[in-house]
């Protein structure tokens, strides 16, 4: 999922960049930096992309960490032969939530990314 998330994004950067730029990073990568768009006028308007992108950048780091605190201790559960009966059905109901909750946010961050798209694309370039 986050894979298909870089790669869309990195889509977005090409179309508002003038040329030039590209990708870098990629799916998963801890440290994956996505392109500058870079190129044709505006500046203001690449600086603004690179503050938006370090942005994401943290951001996904940051899930990237919760996830990896989650999966370790799932497995600190499991050697310490926790989950069985009842306490199954509260791991899964967590799991469910916590689900839900990664997939707000990244319905959260897609439509950021598409009003950012929409407006850069709206403005007329200086």
């Amino acid at each position: 999922m986050l894979s298909l998330f870089w790669e869309s994004k990195h889509v977005v950067v090409k179309e508002r960049g003038g040329g030039g730029g590209g990708g870098g990073g990629g799916g998963g990568g801890g440290g994956g930096g996505g392109g500058g768009g870079g190129g044709g006028g505006g500046g203001g308007e690449d600086r603004q992309e690179e503050e938006e992108e370090e942005e994401e950048e943290e951001e996904e780091e940051e899930e990237e960490e919760e996830e990896e605190e989650e999966e370790e201790e799932e497995e600190e559960e499991e050697e310490e032969g926790e989950g069985e009966g009842e306490g199954e059905e509260e791991d899964r109901q967590e799991e469910e939530e916590e689900e839900e909750e990664d997939r707000q946010k990244e319905e959260e961050e897609e439509e950021r990314l598409r009003e950012t798209v929409s407006f850069t694309s709206s403005s007329p370039p200086s």
